[in-house]
């Protein structure tokens, strides 16, 4: 029969030695570890990046209350910009900064991996 799968299961009949399925085939047995490993990796920045976003989220939580006291008696808009600006220089809220930073990149990687699935 033209055309036909020979009973080797190598390729059609007369056209070789049957190379795209071995590659199909070979791509059959890469493919599952590639996609565990991806999803395992996706996994552990799952986890990493829960955790970190706690993290930020109490930090920026406590920072705000801070500047809301450090604030409250301020009526001036200018003297409060001043205020808020001192206290984004100070190191707890340069830190917060860093930790969003991170936390970013943490994400950017997650989806980096998500789209090699």
């Amino acid at each position: 029969m033209p055309g036909a799968y020979q009973g080797d299961g190598l390729g059609p009949a007369g056209e070789g030695d049957g190379s795209v399925l071995e590659d199909y085939m070979d791509s059959l047995l890469v493919m599952p570890v590639e996609v565990r490993r991806n999803i395992t990796l996706l996994r552990e920045l799952d986890e990493k990046s829960h955790a970190e976003l706690a993290n930020v989220r109490a930090e920026q939580a406590r920072l705000i209350e801070e500047a809301r006291k450090r604030t409250e008696g301020i009526t001036s808009s200018s003297e409060r910009a001043r205020t808020i600006r001192q206290l984004r220089a100070e190191p707890d809220f340069v830190q917060l900064e860093e930790l969003r930073k991170d936390l970013l990149q943490k994400i950017a990687e997650k989806r980096s991996v998500a789209e090699q699935l």
